[in-house]
């Protein structure tokens, strides 16, 4: 099966120790016995049908969109295929730096609304993250990778420089 490939974005304060997930409504998970209101992080497929658009763009534009944010600078944390086994799709996870201080600006709903999204954002503590992972309250394989790489990369992110957002590609 051919898939489009995918972009998701680890936003992290290394700071305050504190990352930036998404909550939105999944309609797959409606008899999960947690809810269907999931801890995710933000994502979303690389369009190549109207235009040619660079997964580094994909992951900015997301960004924007999914939690009201603009970034400029990523660092790209891996890539793998989601099910080798049956498709071709890959994954693309890239981690930004934040800066958290600034929560009241991330508190609106974000979303597409010709993509009928409702995405509310969520600053968590890391380390409670890494127990939500724990506990399987974080189920998802994008996320549960990009909330272990910090533990082992906390040093690499604090050298991202913090965002100015008169600097971003995308407004």
């Amino acid at each position: 099966m051919f898939n489009k490939p995918e972009v998701c974005v680890l936003l992290c304060d290394p700071d305050l120790d504190k990352v930036l997930m998404v909550e939105p409504f999944r309609a797959g998970c409606l008899d999960d016995e947690n809810e269907p209101w999931k801890l995710e992080l933000i994502a979303g497929p690389v369009d190549n049908e109207t235009q040619v658009e660079s997964v580094e763009f994909v992951a900015i534009r997301q960004t924007k969109g999914g939690a009201g944010i603009k970034i400029d600078r990523l660092l790209l944390v891996c890539e793998y295929y989601n099910s080798p086994g049956s498709s071709n799709e890959k994954l693309n996870i890239f981690c930004a730096r934040i800066d958290v201080a600034k929560a009241s600006e991330y508190q609106a709903i974000f979303g597409l609304n010709d993509e009928h999204e409702d995405i509310r954002p969520v600053i968590i503590d890391r380390l409670v993250a890494e127990l939500g992972v724990k506990e399987a309250l974080i189920n998802n394989a994008m996320s549960i990778i990009s909330i272990q790489w910090p533990s082992l990369n906390l040093e690499l992110v604090r050298h991202i420089q913090v965002i100015n957002k008169s600097d971003s590609p995308i407004d």
